[in-house]
């Protein structure tokens, strides 16, 4: 029983900093999406609209696909460094992109390096959850041993108090 108790407690005390953890790198997630997610949009949408006319830079950046306005951040993370790498490319792009907005590529490199942490945090967070979620396992795993224990203490108590002798109790531990 002592050992279950201490179990249990370890159990619940690092299940309750995963989540605390995990919560945490939720709500950071979040809001790096969330600014990646404005700024790539915004790019686009500048984009489409200064190179509507030349069809070969629009293909280039991959501006001529259906874009789904709700997406994962998985998706947003494959989709932005795509557009930011050929953004970025030397090459004909580039050059109307610098002639006509004035943008260099060291602006999409800084970019990319968002993505990329957005990326790892992304990476951080599903392991935290994952990790989370064994604990959860662990816990009910332990829960149901303290349940068993239980169930079986009270059977002996209740043959110990059930006897005519109160020395029952004793002998049976």
């Amino acid at each position: 029983s002592s050992t279950a108790h201490n179990d249990l407690g370890t159990v619940y005390r690092s299940l309750l900093e995963t989540r605390g953890e995990q919560l945490k790198l939720s709500i950071e997630v979040e809001k790096k999406f969330n600014l990646c997610y404005e700024r790539y949009s915004n790019y686009v949408e500048i984009f489409r609209s200064v190179f509507y006319d030349d069809q070969s830079v629009i293909r280039e950046l991959g501006l001529d696909r259906y874009r789904n306005s709700s997406i994962s951040v998985g998706s947003f993370i494959t989709r932005a460094a795509q557009f930011y790498e050929a953004a970025s490319r030397k090459g004909h792009v580039m050059d109307k992109i610098t002639e006509q907005l004035g943008l260099t590529p060291d602006l999409f490199t800084q970019e990319i390096a968002a993505i990329e942490e957005l990326e790892e945090n992304a990476r951080v967070h599903r392991a935290t959850r994952g990790e989370s979620q064994r604990l959860t396992q662990e816990r009910n795993v332990v829960l149901k041993d303290l349940q068993l224990h239980m169930k079986r203490l009270k059977a002996l108590l209740k043959i110990a108090l059930q006897g005519e002798n109160p020395q029952t109790l004793e002998r049976l531990g």
